[in-house]
């Protein structure tokens, strides 16, 4: 029985892991394009950066709601204000 309870916890964990790995990826993938964009010209830089913002933001989203499930596994409820 113990094992059925704690197989929950265990792809949690997993799902965590998952999450920070293509936190990480996203923000490897705007780091790359800031990079790129400079031999672009300017309407291909305008889009570029558009894709920057949009890869950081994913990456920022995906830390959150890891950081969110960590929290709660630890017993640290997070709520958001109404």
């Amino acid at each position: 029985m113990a094992s059925s309870k704690q197989q929950p916890v265990d792809l949690l964990g997993e799902l965590i892991l998952l999450l920070e790995e293509d936190s990480h990826h996203w923000d490897n993938a705007a780091d790359s394009c800031e990079d790129f964009i400079e031999r672009l010209s300017q309407h291909d830089r305008e889009k570029m950066a558009l894709n920057c913002a949009v890869y950081r933001e994913r990456a920022a989203t995906l830390r959150n709601c890891a950081t969110k499930i960590k929290n709660q596994l630890d017993g640290h409820e997070t709520k958001t204000p109404a």
